[in-house]
């Protein structure tokens, strides 16, 4: 029977009452990015949780349902705590985190006291304790003018021209990548990124085509190899379906792009230029 009730805590259909009271505390009221925030939390697919140390937690939304939700967010920020204290008298501290590519990661509560967490807690809102800063931490747009111009070297860079795409708002893009960050990028996955990719994050560091669910070109931060080998970075996720990844051979990540499916099979699809070309242009046919 615990055991039961432990894997109904771990993975649920929804955030409780009391994790989405906690939630619209951090993101900053009338912050029309903190209502999309709000919205992945409100619309996720499911929820998981774990435990983290002895007293801390995290419930986490594995993914979003509709890209519309998305922020411009170029990189990790984390909220200023909040502090509550529950009717039995246990301090409790939150954040949360907007990851890079406009994703809320969820939800993170730790004990104040070091003591254990507890699956089952209250939220007495009227105990709350807000930090400084918790009506600024989430990022601001990207310019607009800023936002154009890296488009229009994206597609110089693909081997598009301005009449052959200009849907300029169903692509989210990010600063270029610095020097030092793809350097930290190899260092960190102990390899040596290729060509087409080292030129992809100078002009972007990652980007997102918004077409219904979320499809990522993954930036210097985020891509890792697949399922823990050496052979494939993943370099856009399909979820579900596999992903897109980068072949690596003998500690040098290539141009080479296959799709990955579940099952372990691959299927090669061009390089790099090109599956960032045929994925602008796409457009999905069965909608």
């Amino acid at each position: 029977m615990l055991s039961r009730l432990f894997d109904r805590w771990t993975k649920s259909k929804k955030l409780t009452a009391n994790e989405l009271a906690i939630l619209r505390l951090l993101l900053p009221a009338g912050n029309s990015y903190a209502e999309r925030l709000y919205s992945q939390a409100t619309n996720a697919p499911y929820i998981e949780r774990k435990l983290i140390g002895n007293n801390g937690y995290e419930a986490f939304i594995p993914y979003v349902l509709d890209d519309a939700m998305l922020i411009e967010c170029d990189e990790n920020h984390d909220s200023p705590s909040i502090l509550i204290t529950t009717p039995n008298g246990t301090a409790l501290s939150f954040t949360t985190t907007v990851l890079r590519g406009g994703f809320l990661r969820g939800l993170k509560g730790q004990t104040a006291s070091g003591q254990p967490w507890q699956k089952d807690w209250i939220a007495d809102l009227a105990s709350v304790r807000l930090s400084s800063g918790i009506d600024t931490w989430i990022p601001q747009p990207m310019p607009s003018g800023i936002h154009d111009s890296i488009i229009e070297l994206l597609l110089q860079w693909a081997g598009l021209t301005r009449n052959s795409f200009q849907d300029y708002e169903a692509v989210r893009v990010a600063f270029p990548a610095t020097v030092e960050q793809i350097q930290v990028c190899e260092s960190r996955l102990k390899i040596r990124v290729s060509e087409q990719y080292r030129e992809l994050l100078l002009i972007s560091d990652g980007f997102g085509i918004c077409r219904g669910r979320p499809y990522e070109f993954l930036g210097s931060s985020d891509i890792d190899f697949v399922n823990g080998g050496r052979d494939w970075l993943c370099l856009t996720p399909l979820y579900e379906e596999g992903c897109v990844a980068i072949r690596c051979v003998e500690g040098i990540a290539t141009n080479e792009c296959s799709l990955l499916a579940g099952d372990g099979t691959s299927t090669t699809i061009g390089d790099i230029k090109q599956h960032v070309r045929e994925s602008l242009v796409w457009e999905d046919t069965t909608m």
